[in-house]
């Protein structure tokens, strides 16, 4: 990893450990009345659909994922409905003026999808929030099938973070190649090489001594599995990303999705095949 991108990366996490960002926003609608719990508490609904995240790299895009609920990841008895088989649902009764983090488990008692924690929190505003897209992992036949066989990592001892570089180029998003990725309180990180849902029989992980995103953009960070809030940050030469503060610890996986900002204008710089340069490649969610 070049100097320079140590640093960088290093003042990302030092702002990322010091304030919570990546806030959803609200949707239109009207302010709604007060909820039974007095005059002061007003509650909102938030609407959107839950997606198989590993189908977000594909060419037919993010698929629904049905029979699957949604909760406040701090209080799980404020839950949805199955979801629909678009992967449609809706959380009601969700208290206003709050930062809400996602939590989408499996309801059809076949634990086909893992307990998937959103990274990015939503903040409600006195308004129904509209068209949010959640994110389910699956269980088997792709990439934590591979961090288990590859990492020994396991869902029900470690905290697993899946963190995905992305830049917009041209009205598309694209998975980013080249970019550093660190945590805060310290963990360590691999990064994806390949998925086996799409390439069976390939490593999904580089060796550990890769320092940067591959064509996937993904990268996976592997905490103790104790329940505390991890800083995530990502950088690059050209780009900064937007960085996250979420829960980690076992039981769960956490997804977050980190979006580029150029830092300069100019031409998209090109990889030379080494995976020290900064570009995109088709892919992202």
């Amino acid at each position: 990893m070049r100097r320079s991108s140590r640093a960088a990366l290093a003042a990302r996490l030092a702002v990322t450990a010091a304030a919570v960002l990546l806030c959803g926003c609200p949707g239109a609608g009207n302010n709604l009345p007060p909820a039974e719990g007095g005059p002061n508490v007003r509650t909102v609904a938030i609407n959107g659909r839950v997606v198989d995240f590993e189908t977000c790299l594909s060419a037919g895009g993010c698929k629904g994922a049905e029979n699957l609920r949604v909760a406040l990841f701090y209080d799980p008895t404020i839950v949805s409905d199955k979801t629909r088989p678009d992967g449609a649902f809706t959380l009601k009764n969700v208290p206003s003026g709050v930062r809400a983090y996602l939590l989408v488990s499996d309801a059809s008692g076949s634990t086909q999808f893992l307990s998937t924690l959103q990274a990015a929190p939503i903040t409600t505003e006195g308004k129904d929030v509209f068209g949010l897209e959640l994110y389910a992992l699956q269980r088997g036949g792709g990439l934590y099938d591979a961090l288990v066989a590859e990492a020994s990592l396991n869902v029900e001892s470690r905290g697993i973070y899946i963190g995905q570089v992305v830049s917009l180029e041209s009205g598309t998003m694209k998975a980013f190649q080249g970019a550093t990725a660190g945590a805060v309180p310290y963990a360590p990180v691999r990064f994806v090489r390949d998925n086996p849902r799409f390439s069976p029989g390939e490593k999904a992980l580089f060796d550990t001594n890769r320092s940067v995103t591959g064509v996937f953009g993904q990268f996976v960070i592997a905490s103790d599995g104790a329940p505390r809030d991890y800083g995530v940050a990502a950088d690059s030469k050209d780009y900064t990303f937007t960085p996250v503060l979420a829960p980690l610890g076992s039981g769960y996986v956490t997804i977050g999705v980190h979006r580029a900002e150029r830092k300069t204008s100019g031409p998209l710089p090109v990889d030379s095949g080494g995976g020290t340069q900064d570009s995109t490649v088709d892919g992202g969610p």
